[in-house]
């Protein structure tokens, strides 16, 4: 990330000043608030010569979309499966992933924590997920790298299941294999 490079420093201790920039966001990830301003008061707590622009910008901005696994969803709406993304996301990184990674076009329907009002694993944020699908909630099948998001999700009838990706060339065929488990095959 850069702190460092944003700062000056590196903010001391570093575990104070994470939790600050956590708590920070989640005004940010129910859409209460933009992030970059509920930012400022911690950069400016911490006496940082950089922005918190800066910070939005090296923080949520740096992250990588699997080709494979992208590709992967492409095969299950072309199988006809509805694809949807529910992740919990402020505007900021929001529109990042929309405009770097086209989300819009890869998949069916993009659930935002910031546009729900609710961010995972509160079970509104999936009630409201339902409401909005033509499907009984045992129809749907929820995939979260965090357990606790999982167990949420299974609380309101979803099946559900973790996936934390492996990052290495293998992702893809890893979670292949666990879709296989809930009957989601794809032909060769």
């Amino acid at each position: 990330m850069g702190l460092k490079r944003i700062f000056g420093f590196v903010p001391d201790p570093l575990d104070a000043f994470l939790q600050d920039v956590f708590d920070a966001e989640l005004p940010a990830l129910v859409g209460q608030a933009e992030l970059v301003q509920t930012l400022e008061p911690v950069v400016s707590k911490w006496g940082a010569a950089g922005t918190a622009a800066a910070l939005a910008e090296a923080w949520w901005r740096t992250i990588d979309a699997d080709p494979a696994v992208l590709a992967l969803i492409a095969r299950l709406r072309q199988q006809g499966i509805l694809c949807a993304l529910a992740t919990n996301q402020h505007r900021f990184r929001a529109d990042y992933m929309r405009a770097t990674f086209a989300y819009d076009s890869v998949f069916d329907h993009s659930f935002y924590s910031y546009q729900l009002g609710y961010a995972k694993p509160d079970v509104r944020y999936f009630q409201t997920i339902l409401a909005s699908l033509p499907f009984a909630p045992a129809q749907v099948l929820f995939i979260d790298d965090l357990e606790t998001n999982v167990e949420a999700a299974r609380t309101v009838g979803i099946e559900a299941a973790q996936f934390v990706h492996p990052q290495s060339p293998a992702a893809a065929s890893v979670l292949r294999a666990l879709l296989e488990t809930f009957s989601v095959v794809l032909p060769d």
